[in-house]
């Protein structure tokens, strides 16, 4: 599927890529398991690695097979059990997750030759920001437009409610009952700012022992060293200050600098320009 056979009246395709389509027939329910497998693993947080087998000796398979395998098998209807073998043998409960994005891999069997797409499944990124500022609830309205889940904590006990943004929730806790108030894991992202240094300290040691996907603090240059030297070591390296730069002044600005800080190094990039690289975009 690419621009040279004349389908770009059904989809453009402007940065002149190519695409593979799958098209799987659903005959009934029983065939929709793996939606539900996969809905499942998603609502409860854990990742995984799908992996389809569409092709076999260069013919494709009547309907798809899969093997659904995170911790442990989720799903698996491969027929091919020396498929099945292989595929778990090489990894598949972590290959996907490795690298970003989706790989096409092929593996040899006494009944022929396969061709298996592997996906990675991934929560949603969870950003918590603690603190309740105009610069938090900017930014969870930039990560709510991102589809992340946000919750929005608050370590005052008495105060109005304020305005969230749709779908971000709002939590009370101090730091010494965090772990208990949020299900932290290596998809949640925390970004601390309540513009108290000692509070801010509080809860940076109570999340230093936590593997986070990013962990930023809010703060000047100075009392970001200050906050270095205060908790030392911590599993998850500390972004402080937080964000990009890129020369931020409003809440929106900050919030668009942090939000794009998350991302790259949620994907282990490093935030540069695109024009001043010659690697591969995607």
């Amino acid at each position: 599927y690419d621009r040279e056979h004349g389908y770009d009246t059904l989809l453009e395709l402007g940065c002149g890529g190519e695409m593979e389509v799958l098209i799987e027939p659903l005959g009934d329910e029983r065939q929709m398991r793996f939606a539900e497998v996969i809905a499942g693993a998603l609502h409860s947080r854990r990742s995984a690695v799908v992996a389809t087998v569409f092709e076999r000796d260069q013919q494709c398979l009547s309907r798809p097979q899969r093997l659904i395998h995170g911790e442990q098998p989720l799903l698996d209807e491969i027929e091919d059990r020396h498929l099945a073998t292989a595929l778990l043998s090489s990894g598949v409960s972590t290959a996907g997750l490795a690298t970003p994005g989706t790989r096409i891999d092929t593996i040899d069997t006494p009944g022929g030759r396969y061709r298996i797409l592997l996906e990675p499944l991934l929560p949603a990124l969870r950003l918590v920001l603690i603190g309740v500022n105009t610069t938090a609830l900017a930014l969870a309205r930039l990560a709510r437009g991102l589809g992340w889940e946000v919750d929005v904590l608050e370590h005052r006990e008495s105060s109005e409610e304020p305005v969230l943004a749709a779908g971000a929730r709002l939590l009370r806790s101090g730091p010494q009952d965090l772990d208990q108030r949020l299900a932290l894991d290596a998809r949640t992202g925390v970004v601390v700012m309540t513009h108290n240094l000692e509070r801010d300290l509080a809860y940076l040691q109570a999340l230093r022992t936590q593997p986070l996907a990013y962990l930023g603090a809010l703060g000047s240059r100075s009392r970001a060293l200050k906050m270095r030297a205060a908790i030392g070591h911590s599993v998850t390296t500390l972004h402080a200050p937080a964000g990009l730069d890129m020369g931020s002044e409003t809440p929106e600005e900050i919030a668009l600098a942090i939000a794009a800080e998350i991302q790259a190094a949620l994907t282990g990039h490093g935030g540069g320009k695109l024009s001043a690289s010659d690697g591969p975009i995607h």
